[in-house]
Order: C-alpha cells, then structure tokens, then sequence
C-alpha cells in the first residue's frame, strides 16, 4: 500500500485494555507499531484480527514519517502503571509520547486512559 493513498488512522501503542478494545472495536484500521524489542505488536495485531479490526503493521521506524505526513488521527496509548501522577509504558513509549508532541495531531485525541492530565498540552 502506498502512504499517499492510505487514510489518516489511529496509532495503537501498547497493550489494549478490555475498555480500549471496545473503542478500537469501533474502527476499521489502525496502524500498530512493532513495539521493539519484545516485537509486541505481532502479538496485538493478531488479537486484534480475530476481533474484525484491520491492523496496518509498521516499523518503528516508521512512526515519525507517518506523523510527519499527518497519516495518524488519534494514539491509543495504553500503559502499565500508574504511581505518583507518572505512568510507566513499554519501551519506546517516551518515543511515542515526543512525536505527539512535536507533530500536530488534536491533544484531545491522545487517549490516554484518563492520565491525559499527565502530560503537557500539544501547541502544535
């Protein structure tokens, strides 16, 4: 698939929650990362087939192209724990949580399963 023809979709980062999967059940497509070293998003994207949702794998090294040329609508960022108003992630979370920041994608659509308050608003 070319990147010019593919419409802008949500990025998947990390492991769905029961909550998160109902909401990534509404979408057609959405983009997973590899989610290194572990190569998580093999595992997801599997998951995510058998319950009718169309995964679109990428590299990680792909992430900041597809933020670049506005290809990611929403991040669906999902994180270990919580302690002292910090979350924990997988790697490459921080990765993710910069070319948020950096690019201009709406800070109403980083869903961060309600620890949006966390993190600094996107000015861009």
């Amino acid at each position: 698939m070319r990147l010019e023809k593919l419409n802008s979709l949500p990025l998947l980062w990390g492991i769905p929650s029961k909550e998160g999967l109902k909401k990534i059940k509404k979408t057609n497509s959405v983009f997973i990362p590899e989610m290194r070293p572990y190569i998580l998003g093999l595992k997801v994207a599997a998951g995510l087939n058998k319950e009718g949702v169309k995964p679109i794998y990428v590299t990680d090294n792909m992430l900041g192209l597809l933020f670049y040329k506005q290809k990611i609508k929403e991040v669906l960022f999902f994180y270990k724990q919580r302690e002292n108003g910090h979350f924990l992630g997988i790697c490459g979370s921080l990765y993710v949580c910069l070319l948020f920041l950096g690019r201009a994608v709406a800070s109403e659509r980083f869903t961060l399963w309600d620890l949006w308050k966390y993190l600094p608003k996107n000015k861009g």
